[in-house]
């Protein structure tokens, strides 16, 4: 998380990798971490080992009664564990908000938006787009989102390469999409930023959603 003396010191590609292993619900392999962020897998064990260095992984031996040598499996530490319980409640929740609710998108987009302000009450106000957009990539990375901004100044936008609810989001993406983008909507408005959230594209590839942006009618 944002602040852990440990994890500020890290990499670009090694939080990229401890974000995969708190998003997984399972121990991963090297061969599982570097399939998943493309990397090659000398590179995926060297970040993994290092994140186990510093406490914020852990490594066990695979158990297994095939044959064939056991796999050394990494798993993200207590923050790990608690991503994952977060996604079990989520999967519980979504099916229900969805099965009992008349609008279920627009109060899922409700409580992002009231999720987004409340976050905003952290952050200080933007002066700039350039800046708008650079703390919101900041906040979805910390949520682990693995966002890139991109665009031109007169249409930016945000890549979304990670998504820590993914396979709930494949299941009820009405629900965790409209989530996704209130809260997105919710925290720029309560900063009074120079832009504003004007979609969000979900899936636009089976690992990429598109946040677009667009300046207010204020700037």
């Amino acid at each position: 998380m944002q602040g852990d003396p440990d994890e500020s010191r890290l990499s670009d590609a090694g939080r990229r990798v401890l974000r995969t292993l708190r998003a997984a619900t399972t121990p991963q392999s090297v061969k599982d971490v570097a399939t998943e962020l493309d990397l090659h897998e000398n590179t995926a064990r060297f970040h993994l080992e290092a994140l186990t260095r510093v406490g914020l992984a852990v490594r066990e031996t695979e158990r297994r009664v095939l044959r064939g040598r056991p796999r050394t499996l990494y798993a993200a530490t207590s923050a790990g564990a608690t991503m994952r319980n977060y996604q079990a409640l989520a999967s519980v929740l979504v099916p229900m908000v969805a099965e009992g609710l008349a609008d279920p998108a627009g109060e899922a987009e409700r409580a992002g938006d009231a999720w987004g302000r409340r976050l905003a009450t952290r952050a200080a106000r933007p002066g700039t787009s350039a800046a708008a957009v650079a703390g919101l990539a900041a906040l979805l990375d910390d949520m682990g989102f693995a966002p890139q901004p991109d665009g031109s100044p007169r249409a930016p936008q945000i890549n979304i390469r990670h998504c820590p609810f993914a396979a709930l989001a494949h299941r009820h993406p009405d629900i965790v999409c409209a989530i996704h983008l209130g809260l997105t909507r919710g925290y720029l408005d309560e900063l009074g930023a120079p832009v504003a959230v004007s979609a969000l594209e979900p899936l636009v590839e089976p690992s990429l959603c598109i946040t677009r942006l667009a300046a207010t009618s204020a700037s």
